[in-house]
């Protein structure tokens, strides 16, 4: 409310422009305003899988809405009185009383604040240098966009204070591998994955790096989940000895130091849809992390040769109640393939690629 100058660029439909007669208002998921017509409309021209679904005309993400508090009776209000807002009232200006005045007051302007842009920083949710770093990937090696100034004792500082989770919940976990359905606690969901099902594949890999398995498509089922690999990501303590300012023999003891640090332990699941018909049926890759940081994947399935490919950059679903095909559907903390896109990728070999890179 701080930039807003007038109550009716609040209640403004994105989509007409026009301030709506009726309430509600509805709001993708990244809040753009549509009044009940156009977002009828948009409805009406959605063709997703999901129930009320639509997709948003500006920011081309299809989700369902959500539904505002706005009442009818403040829109008509607006519009017969456009005055309500009170330019001045929601803004951070002082406002200073004249010496010998009682009802004059003289406002001290301050430097208007800079209007907050979308970015791809905030978009993806992730460091300038790690996003560069990102998109600069050419066949397996990353560009080097930046060089990181020397440190005053040489180590470089690890990528941000989340790498080790605070706590995690301690609310028991259902385990989502096919039909297990054993409560666990967060704490012992590492060792129940060890000693119960100790066949699904175990890999260790660096944050950051890219990671690929082997995916078997056969063991997709309908409207079930089932666990393609446990996967363990740390990071390395490391010395800039050549920037370094320190002793030879403090390189030597802080090198002692450097070594794999875990961060966390990873899931990754794949789901079959409940609906068998082949124009509607679909499966779902997610990535499964019992814990309250929160953190980022790059999901890739490839053909035998990569000649295709179907990708994706979401988040890790932390959620340890919501496991099911339509709950992480609808967060769209996944990847989303349909059995048409299963038939392209497939014409090459029954072998798939599935690249991760969780970040």
């Amino acid at each position: 409310m701080e930039e807003v100058n007038h109550w009716t660029t609040v209640v403004k439909c994105n989509l007409c422009g026009e301030i709506p007669r009726n309430a509600p208002l509805y709001h993708c998921p990244l809040q753009h305003q549509y009044c009940i017509d156009c977002y009828t409309d948009l409805k009406r021209r959605y063709r997703g899988y999901l129930k009320s679904g639509a997709t948003c005309v500006i920011c081309k993400i299809s989700g369902v809405f959500t539904q505002s508090n706005i009442n009818t009776h403040f829109l008509n209000k607006i519009k017969a009185k456009p005055g309500i807002g009170r330019p001045y009232r929601y803004n951070a200006n002082q406002i200073v009383s004249g010496k010998g005045c009682t009802n004059n007051f003289s406002r001290i302007e301050t430097k208007e604040q800079d209007r907050e842009n979308i970015t791809i920083e905030g978009l993806f949710q992730l460091p300038t240098e790690d996003l560069k770093r990102l998109l600069g990937r050419k066949n397996g090696y990353s560009t080097p966009f930046t060089t990181k100034e020397p440190q005053p004792l040489g180590i470089i500082p690890k990528a941000n204070s989340r790498n080790l989770p605070s706590h995690q919940s301690k609310i028991p976990i259902k385990c989502p591998h096919k039909f297990c359905k054993k409560v666990v606690a967060p704490s012992t969901f590492v060792t129940h994955f060890k000693h119960e099902h100790s066949t699904i594949p175990k890999y260790s890999v660096e944050r950051g790096k890219e990671l690929c398995i082997p995916c078997d498509v056969s063991i997709i089922e309908h409207y079930s989940n089932f666990c393609l690999a446990m996967i363990t990501v740390y990071e390395f303590n490391k010395i800039d000895v050549k920037h370094s300012h320190s002793s030879q023999s403090v390189i030597k003891t802080c090198g002692k130091f450097s070594q794999q640090v875990p961060i966390d332990s990873f899931w990754l699941m794949v789901t079959g849809s409940s609906e068998r018909k082949p124009n509607v049926s679909s499966a779902i890759y997610w990535m499964f992390c019992p814990s309250e940081e929160r953190y980022q994947i790059t999901i890739e399935l490839c053909s035998k040769h990569d000649s295709i490919s179907l990708s994706t950059f979401c988040e890790v679903h932390n959620s340890c109640q919501k496991l099911k095909f339509n709950d992480i559907a609808s967060c769209l903390h996944c990847l989303l393939v349909s059995q048409a896109s299963f038939g392209a990728l497939l014409q090459e070999g029954p072998e798939l690629n599935l690249r991760i890179t969780i970040h």
